[in-house]
């Protein structure tokens, strides 16, 4: 008698179970920074399709001459200012030039390029040369004096878009009832990981979109020229993405040398933010190939004061790994953002670059007593869906997901047997204060 073998057992067809990880293993990895809003609750909710926010203009502006200048070496100097520069200059104004010496404005003419003479304050001599700076710093007037001459300042109005992002899911009645060997979410049916999949697509094609996109000339209230939806619907329009706002309003340098990022590089970036009077204080996000130069350096360094920590945001720490460091009185954290890394999602010019966000909350004007009201720099911006959320229709106030078809296991409508699950949000990311961010091109 032949014994009863392993070979002889397996033969034997469908007889063996199948060795299977009922789990599916993901190796997808599209963290972004909706999931870092979202955990700081930065999001906040509009309720007109585009919106606005008004920065105020620099209230001092540094002259600089131009054409022919009289009297410098003596006790009064005249000359004019550029076309650039005119219109911010007054009478009575203090003025320092760039070799210390010090006056008034005694006579200004306005005109395309403003006249001025500009005597002494001291008696000594007023030394100045055409394409110098002027800058006029402060003021004095005499006993029983008149008014001074009004000066406007305007302000820079800068809009956003909110954009209209969905996501579809069919199954058909067969395969909403077979069940599988793997599992998704404690469920053996293949259309759980259709779920879990689009749901996961969704999400990250609005992060992709919060970092690369372009604002659209169309808007939802063009009349004309508007840019319409190929797929049957009405006007479209996009939103400015993080490369936008910085690339258009705030500071953009490359590294000194490719491939290498250096505190020389950290430095420059510092002038650059200081000029533009931001904070200090920087959230760095960028792909891992685009952060590794800065990394390694600091790495290579030893006493440079690097540290591992948790991301702090508003005085709330979090655990997302994070390098910080100080340098130059400006303080890092240093965060590689998942979604970045992206090959398909993430085109390869945003990989080239290190992205400086201020952290924390911008100042908004309030009172003339200097009181005032903070916001936050870096925020989402949501409209509520139309779609009530409740125990059959899932989501929330940002991100909806409705089901319908004959089907569905929540919501059977009409006499097609299929389920079909729609996700749909309405968001855009705003960036305050977008001049004190920056980005570092670090390859070439």
């Amino acid at each position: 008698m032949a014994e009863n073998n392993k070979a002889y057992v397996s033969g034997i067809s469908l007889l063996d179970t199948r060795e299977i990880l009922p789990k599916v293993v993901d190796i997808q990895n599209t963290i972004g920074l909706t999931d870092v809003m979202g955990v700081f609750g930065r999001y906040k909710p509009v309720t007109q399709t585009i919106f606005h926010n008004y920065v105020n203009k620099p209230l001092w502006v540094v002259g600089v001459s131009t054409g022919t200048i009289t009297g410098s070496g003596t006790a009064t100097v005249s000359g004019a200012l550029t076309a650039g520069t005119s219109g911010n200059a007054r009478l009575n104004d203090q003025v320092r030039f760039a070799d210390g010496s010090v006056g008034y404005v005694s006579v200004l003419t306005p005109g395309a390029s403003d006249a001025f003479e500009i005597k002494s304050v001291d008696g000594g001599n007023l030394v100045h040369t055409t394409g110098q700076n002027i800058y006029f710093f402060s003021n004095a007037v005499g006993e029983s004096s008149t008014g001074r001459t009004n000066q406007r300042r305007d302000l820079t109005k800068y809009y956003q878009l909110i954009q209209i992002f969905r996501e579809s899911n069919e199954e058909s009645d067969l395969n909403r009832m077979t069940t599988t060997e793997t599992e998704w979410d404690g469920k053996k049916f293949f259309y759980q990981k259709d779920l879990i999949e689009k749901w996961l697509k969704h999400k990250a094609e609005v992060n992709a979109a919060a970092w690369q996109s372009k604002i659209s000339a169309s808007q939802f209230t063009t009349s004309t020229s508007a840019i319409t939806d190929p797929g049957g619907g009405g006007i479209m329009q996009f939103q400015r993405g993080i490369d936008q706002y910085i690339s258009s309003y705030g500071s953009s340098r490359d590294t000194d040398v490719a491939g290498t990022c250096d505190l020389d590089d950290i430095a420059k970036f510092i002038d650059l933010a200081i000029a533009k009077k931001a904070d200090l204080d920087f959230l760095v996000m960028g792909a891992n190939a685009a952060m590794r130069p800065l990394s390694d350096h600091l790495k290579g360094l030893g006493s440079s004061g690097v540290t591992s920590a948790q991301l702090s945001v508003d005085g709330t720490e979090v655990s997302f790994k994070i390098e910080k460091f100080d340098y130059a009185n400006a303080n890092f954290q240093i965060m590689k953002l998942p979604i970045l890394d992206h090959p398909e999602l993430i085109a390869s010019d945003i990989k080239k670059y290190m992205y400086f966000l201020p952290t924390g909350k911008v100042k908004a004007q309030s009172s003339q007593e200097g009181a005032s009201v903070m916001e936050n720099r870096l925020q989402m911006r949501y409209m509520k869906n139309p779609i009530s959320h409740n125990q059959i229709n899932k989501g929330n106030d940002i991100w909806a997901e409705f089901h319908s078809g004959a089907a569905s296991p929540v919501t059977p409508s009409g006499r097609t047997l299929n389920w079909i699950t729609d996700w749909v949000t309405y968001q855009a990311v705003e960036m305050l204060g977008a001049e004190h961010a920056g980005r570092m091109k670090s390859l070439s």
